[in-house]
């Protein structure tokens, strides 16, 4: 299990952590303001190079209780959106009064309104190795299948998340 109070911050320094609960859409909200890293932390993505975390950018990460993933948004200094990241879990709940996920190390970035999947072969190695079993393996490729339908067709939550409530 990951607690989502302590993901993705290698090489932060400093930082604010806030969390925040709907209970409506039975999901924990979380904000990290990054404050102080060693170094900014950049990707390139279909030939591009994105700095997806930097002094001054923030990280709202989303666990939705009744889903198998977990959403992770990066947000610049301008509190502008640059990448949803989509973490494939076994399980999200509480552990300790704080979000957890089990991840399953399969992921899916939606970036420039392209979509890319992460970690495929780690994946299928998970299942070789038996460190997932048949059925959690078919059953993430049919939630990943349908996130990506959700996400084309503009369906998905992220679309009418209103971020700036937490930023």
């Amino acid at each position: 299990m990951k607690y989502i109070s302590s993901t993705y911050l290698k090489g932060v320094f400093e930082y604010e952590f806030e969390l925040f609960f709907d209970k409506q859409k039975q999901m924990a909200i979380s904000k990290k303001f990054i404050k102080k890293i060693d170094k900014p932390f950049s990707l390139i993505e279909y030939g591009k190079n994105y700095t997806i975390l930097d002094s001054g950018y923030s990280i709202i990460e989303i666990v939705p209780f009744s889903e198998n993933y977990i959403v992770r948004i990066h947000v610049d200094s301008a509190n502008q959106i640059i990448e949803y990241f989509f973490i494939m879990s076994e399980k999200n709940e509480f552990v300790d009064g704080l979000p957890t996920f089990k991840d399953l190390k399969l992921s899916l970035v939606f970036i420039d309104n392209k979509l890319k999947i992460y970690n495929q072969d780690v994946f299928d190695n998970m299942l070789a190795n038996n460190e997932v079993s048949k059925k959690i393996y078919s059953e993430t490729i049919k939630n990943l299948e349908s996130l990506i339908n959700e996400i084309e067709t503009k369906k998905h939550f992220i679309f009418s998340f209103d971020i700036n409530k937490f930023l």
